[in-house]
């Protein structure tokens, strides 16, 4: 199974294994102009982080955070508690 991503001129191809997504990358280039960026490891605000040997995928948005933290001039604002309410039932 190829899963292809595509976010405006970005594309993300998800293969089983390396040779198929080879012959993906192949047949796209024949047809369209493109780069290949290597393994990913960014795309739209979010990091990726991968462990082929596990097979496991992390993602997260600590980069793009902190750009927001920056941004809005709290990099040094104090962090506070915020405790859930012992009364409230699930």
């Amino acid at each position: 199974m190829v899963i292809i991503a595509v976010h405006v001129d970005d594309l993300i191809i998800l293969a089983e294994d390396d040779e198929e997504m080879e012959e993906i990358k192949r047949i796209l280039k024949a047809e369209f102009k493109m780069m290949d960026m290597g393994e990913l490891d960014y795309y739209v605000e979010v990091s990726v982080l991968q462990d082929k040997k596990n097979n496991r995928v992390w993602l997260h948005q600590k980069q793009y955070i902190n750009e927001i933290i920056e941004k809005f001039g709290q990099a040094e604002a104090k962090t506070v508690a915020t405790p859930a309410d012992v009364n409230m039932s699930s």
